[in-house]
């Protein structure tokens, strides 16, 4: 979280309570390095879901990655949405280094929503796609051009 931390703004997002929340922040975020931490009374409840609605969080929407692992939770902005896989109870999990390379590059596009959607395949990531943009980017930026995007986590 701290590389990403020198690209991004990071805040926790869950549609689960503030009391299960909470603890798990402390865990996910010991040195408080994420900027806010959202619960399920800042999302929108559409029928038995809790969506996200990244609207609501007063940011350029051109700037904001949703990373999560349940499609319901980006119903509202599909576009903003970076699919991850569950990591219940896994020590082991280190998932999101795969997407390290891929929200590098986005810290340097003007609207990531044009390539969230490449790379959102059925709500899975497309690794190989992702590795294809980032060169892409990486090779055509003026990265003294740096968009601050809004990295939204929560899996």
């Amino acid at each position: 979280m701290i590389k990403m931390a020198k690209l991004f703004e990071i805040v926790i997002f869950t549609a689960s309570t503030e009391a299960y929340a909470l603890p798990l922040m402390q865990k996910l975020d010991p040195n408080r390095i994420s900027s806010a931490i959202l619960c399920r009374e800042f999302c929108t409840q559409q029928g038995a879901m809790f969506v996200k609605d990244m609207s609501k969080l007063g940011r350029k929407m051109e700037d904001i990655i949703l990373l999560d692992n349940s499609p319901n939770s980006y119903y509202y902005q599909p576009e903003n949405a970076l699919p991850v896989l569950n990591w219940y109870d896994n020590p082991m999990d280190r998932e999101l280094y795969k997407y390290y390379e891929f929200l590098e590059a986005l810290a340097w596009v003007p609207d990531v929503r044009d390539f969230l959607p490449k790379v959102n395949k059925a709500d899975n990531f497309d690794y190989q796609k992702a590795k294809e943009i980032s060169t892409e980017i990486s090779k055509n930026s003026q990265k003294q051009q740096k968009s601050k995007c809004k990295f939204l986590i929560f899996r």
